[in-house]
């Protein structure tokens, strides 16, 4: 670390009310451009969460302030008038991709970067492909983003106070980064050097002794209790376990390996223009060594272990090393003339904007082949009878489906099966195990007297491309069915269905 604060200087000329009417201008114009653009399309986790808020009021994820923070806002939100049952996940996106907006020109200033560089680093962002993508769609990747430049920004904006209040604040703040992804407990080494940069722009001469005695373990100690409170929470003790985070890693990393069409979905196309004012900055050597350090350590970590992990998430994955990519970029040098600069600017932004619509549209084009008009919900809601609105309705089903029944239905979650399918195909194929994980969420939603089941058949041209052994894992389920419960056939619009109740005693 610099012992002096280097770039402060355009800080202090710059600071004020513009950069604040810039910085909410940016949070506004965000929440326009995402709430006006959002898509119907779920992506990855989407299904999961929408089952999850629509299914239950305290379901809690590994990553746990994803749902709470939704049903929060839903809460707040949905007394305006809006009859939208998902309307809490859909503005947790939009407000947290505009929040990270907002923090992260905060930041670029608060580090010294002169204002038009942020600015338009901050709307390269805004326009990135990844960040457009996960901030019109129901998925976490936009809230991690927005605790990362959150953090981030708090510990930069709080560099002058003192040193205990400070550490206070840091140790506050760095812990919002695993509460919305477990990947934030990786970014650690990169919070620490954060905070010591810092120190460093507030007037301090950088101490390693006190970095790495102090600064570092009550950091640490502040995520350990995070991580500990969590699992409490989440009615798995005091412990200071990941939760399910590895048994997932497991099961999804087996096999997988990096290639160059990896990197240029999720990190080259994802960040688009970012990459050129960066790599500008870097030729020009205008990034600040310890500027350089801080963000290596906060990215590279977080970047090793998903190029590692190597799954495929349209870049959502690297959202919160997004951030630090726009720090970087906010220092490449402009042309002098205000003409040429701003030329510069259209064109980057231009092209930035184009990518990013791009990019949306090929997804938009994929999901819209899903799109039956609502036929499928008409012939559902018939299947569920006229109970449904007085109670919730669960419907299970084999088929894949890109847009899962709560979407067009409201009350109504879709409980794919063909996730759990690989698990059960054995050698030997194990039907009765498949069925007694499924029909035991059944039995219980059943029990309650709150909910209606109903399950969906696979036509037979469908059920017939499927390989053999997935074809007898099903045949076993629907005996299982038949034997515990009583089952009423129903054909509604061409579909089958079967509406579950539970036997009468004897």
């Amino acid at each position: 670390m610099s012992s002096a604060p280097r770039s402060e200087a355009p800080r202090a000329n710059g600071a004020g009310f513009a950069d604040a009417a810039l910085a909410l201008l940016l949070f506004v114009g965000a929440l326009l451009l995402y709430g006006c653009g959002f898509r119907a399309s779920l992506f990855d986790d989407g299904e999961v969460f929408s089952h999850y808020f629509v299914a239950s009021d305290s379901q809690v994820w590994y990553h746990v302030v994803y749902l709470p923070a939704a049903r929060a806002l839903h809460a707040l939100l949905a007394p305006l008038g809006s009859a939208d049952h998902l309307l809490g996940l859909k503005a947790l996106s939009v407000a947290s991709a505009a929040l990270g907006l907002a923090c992260t020109f905060a930041a670029s200033r608060s580090l010294g970067c002169a204002r038009g560089p942020a600015l338009v680093a901050t709307l390269c962002l805004a326009l990135s492909p990844c960040l457009w993508f996960f901030a019109t769609t129901i998925e976490l990747h936009a809230t991690h983003f927005a605790s990362v430049a959150f953090a981030a920004a708090g510990i930069l904006a709080a560099r002058r106070w003192p040193f205990a209040a400070h550490l206070a604040l840091a140790a506050l703040l760095f812990p919002l980064l695993y509460l919305t992804h477990n990947s934030g407990a990786i970014y650690g080494l990169g919070y620490v050097a954060l905070f010591a940069l810092a120190r460093v722009r507030g007037g301090e001469r950088f101490s390693l002794a006190r970095t790495l005695f102090v600064v570092g373990p009550v950091l640490l100690a502040s995520l350990l209790l995070v991580i500990a409170s969590c699992n409490a929470w989440r009615s798995l003790g005091w412990t200071l376990g990941l939760g399910g985070t590895f048994a997932y890693i497991d099961s999804w990393h087996a096999g997988r390996a990096v290639d160059l069409v990896f990197l240029r979905d999720e990190l080259l196309i994802a960040e688009g223009a970012l990459w050129l004012l960066l790599l500008r900055a870097l030729l020009a050597r205008a990034v600040p060594k310890e500027e350089l350090l801080a963000a290596l350590l906060a990215a590279l970590p977080v970047a090793g272990f998903f190029l590692w992990f190597a799954f495929p998430s349209r870049g959502g994955y690297f959202s919160g090393i997004a951030f630090f990519l726009a720090l970087l970029a906010a220092r490449c040098p402009w042309p002098r003339a205000p003409l040429g600069a701003g030329l510069v600017a259209a064109l980057l932004l231009g092209a930035q904007g184009w990518l990013g619509a791009r990019e949306l549209q090929r997804y938009e084009e994929r999901f819209a082949s899903s799109d039956d008009g609502g036929e499928r919900a008409r012939a559902v809601r018939v299947a569920l009878g006229p109970r449904l609105g007085a109670k919730r309705a669960a419907l299970l089903a084999f088929e894949p489906r890109l847009r899962p029944i709560q979407l067009d239905l409201r009350g109504c979650v879709e409980i794919p099966l063909h996730h759990r399918v690989p698990a059960f195909l054995g050698p030997p194929i194990d039907a009765a195990g498949f069925s007694g994980a499924v029909l035991q969420q059944v039995e219980e939603h059943l029990a309650s007297g709150e909910w209606l089941v109903c399950y969906e058949r696979m036509a037979d041209e469908s059920l017939a491309a499927w390989p053999a052994e997935v074809r007898e894992l099903i045949q076993g389920f629907e005996g299982e069915v038949r034997a515990r419960f009583a089952v009423e056939e129903l054909r509604v619009e061409e579909r089958g269905f079967w509406r579950l109740e539970l036997r009468s005693p004897p």
